[in-house]
């Protein structure tokens, strides 16, 4: 059925690196804005601020393997810090690169399932660039080396095996979920490790993984960072596999794969029930216990479903006896470098969101050039005193990372657990004094009636009055009121998260009236 494919095997894939191209256009249309808290931090640490999303709070509500990535890259190259958003954006092609050779095992034969498999890795690792910036890349890249290894078998190398499972957790670490179901690979499976090399594996995972947990127990009281206990409900389930769109296709998808692996004859199959399997815990945690779930929370699905095309292609073309030379597979790359190109050419161009305005309802697709928050980000630049500190109730990373002031995020997501001790212990406007805030970003406008929830601030638009109170997002309740009528309105701006929160049509700068 195949050809030897020759070099077009071997290079032909990288054609998949010029979709990400399209990110020079306009980088901050791209990824999402939790990917901005990583060079924002990096800088920071850098520049001996420390661990710091502001001038602040010290924080550990990021995922350490990519936030030591960012950190080294900026010790290295001296760049100024809007440019460093470009290395990263290099680091994460290569990331991508090295996932898709270390997973060579698992994709052989290449040709028009290659395609397929690594064509929608592309697809969703650089043509929707939300990703980007975040850890998704060396997510990808971690289990990658793992899975490689891991085929291995007794040929393998257990402290390298070791250090390749504390990357995937330390990279993620509700990737314990994946690791729990490739353990029971490695006792199990069809080309498990050797017992010596097992122990091995264990004690570096010991050594890093349980290190890195007993830092956050006695710098931060509890070894899960602060962002993940914020955004985790657990036990209680608060979520819903219906509550999330991304999810339920992945969900189905996951699904399938196990059948289909159940049903056929493919390479590695125990191996890829094992993986499948963990994906699917580690969704259905995160769809029923995490809030605010993004498209990085789903690495492990996509990677499934890339794996899904690749064996459900070769399935199809092997039961039809279809073959498949140089100059078909050839053509099909072309077109489908050309496919992805269009997807990040409208993505640079337009504020198209795939999961939010593609099929119609909130804003309207239209041409816009520039990001809206990178734009009221430089008009903050422009406008207020250097380093004023900004307390905000969304869009944080973008913020701090375009306008260069110290801007405080609601949800306490890049703070520590005094910030929510303070939030619930006093006024708001005694909170913003005590800590020389000046400014507050809040949203306005508000089309529908009756309360509308962020993460950190609930806003209540009813009698064709609105009225806001401070959330804690540690609590989950609100703990107090935020008078207006202790602010000045400096600007208003249009809402520019318009695409993702349709419930009001502006944002509005305000000042407090106390001198501090």
């Amino acid at each position: 059925m195949f050809q030897n494919l020759g070099r077009i095997e071997k290079y032909g894939y990288w054609l998949f690196a010029i979709p990400a191209l399209f990110f020079l256009l306009s980088p901050a249309k791209f990824p999402a804005d939790d990917g901005f808290f990583y060079p924002q931090i990096a800088h920071n640490f850098v520049n001996g601020l420390g661990f710091k999303f502001n001038d602040i709070y010290t924080t550990n509500g990021f995922h350490p393997l990519w936030m030591l990535v960012c950190i080294i890259a900026d010790f290295m190259i001296t760049l100024p810090k809007q440019e460093m958003i470009y290395v990263l954006w290099l680091i994460q092609i290569v990331l991508f690169f090295l996932s898709i050779k270390c997973l060579q095992p698992l994709f052989k034969d290449g040709g028009i399932g290659k395609i397929a498999g690594v064509g929608f890795l592309g697809l969703v690792f650089f043509s929707l660039g939300t990703l980007y910036l975040t850890e998704a890349h060396l997510n990808l890249c971690c289990i990658a080396l793992l899975l490689n290894l891991l085929i291995k078998g007794r040929a393998g190398n257990g402290w390298l095996l070791g250090l390749a499972a504390s990357m995937v957790f330390l990279s993620r670490l509700d990737n314990a979920f994946i690791l729990f179901f490739l353990g029971l690979y490695c006792l199990f499976g069809d080309t498990r490790p050797k017992l010596g090399d097992l122990l091995k594996a264990g004690a570096i995972c010991i050594v890093l993984g349980g290190g890195y947990l007993l830092y956050n127990k006695f710098e931060f009281g509890n070894v899960v960072p602060i962002s993940g206990r914020i955004k985790s409900s657990f036990p209680n389930a608060e979520g819903s596999i219906f509550g999330n769109r991304w999810g339920i296709i992945f969900l189905v998808s996951n699904l399938m794969y196990v059948g289909l692996l159940f049903l056929t004859k493919v390479d590695f199959k125990k191996l890829k029930l094992y993986f499948v399997a963990g994906a699917i815990v580690q969704l259905l945690y995160n769809l029923y216990f995490q809030s605010q779930i993004g498209q990085w929370y789903f690495v492990m699905q996509m990677l499934a479903v890339a794996f899904m095309l690749y064996d459900a292609v070769n399935l199809f073309l092997q039961k039809f006896s279809i073959r498949q030379g140089k100059m078909s597979v050839m053509f099909l790359l072309i077109g489908c470098t050309i496919f992805l190109s269009s997807v990040s050419y409208i993505k640079a161009k337009t504020n198209v969101s795939l999961g939010s305005n593609a099929g119609g309802g909130n804003e309207e697709i239209k041409e816009v050039r520039k990001d809206k928050v990178q734009v009221i980000a430089e008009d903050l630049k422009k406008n207020l005193p250097a380093d004023s500190r900004v307390f905000t109730y969304d869009m944080p990373g973008k913020l701090a990372f375009y306008s260069d002031l110290q801007i405080i995020p609601a949800d306490g997501l890049v703070a520590d657990k005094g910030f929510f001790t303070q939030i619930a212990s006093m006024p708001f406007e005694r909170y913003l004094e005590d800590h020389n805030i000046r400014y507050v970003v809040l949203p306005s406008g508000f089309q529908k009636k009756g309360p509308i929830k962020f993460i950190g601030i609930e806003a209540v638009n009813e009698n064709d009055r609105v009225s806001y109170a401070m959330r804690s997002s540690f609590l989950k309740r609100n703990v107090s009121k935020i008078n207006l009528e202790d602010f000045n309105l400096v600007k208003t701006f249009s809402n520019p998260l318009k695409v993702w929160q349709p419930d009001y049509d502006n944002v509005m700068l305000l000042k407090l009236k106390k001198e501090q």
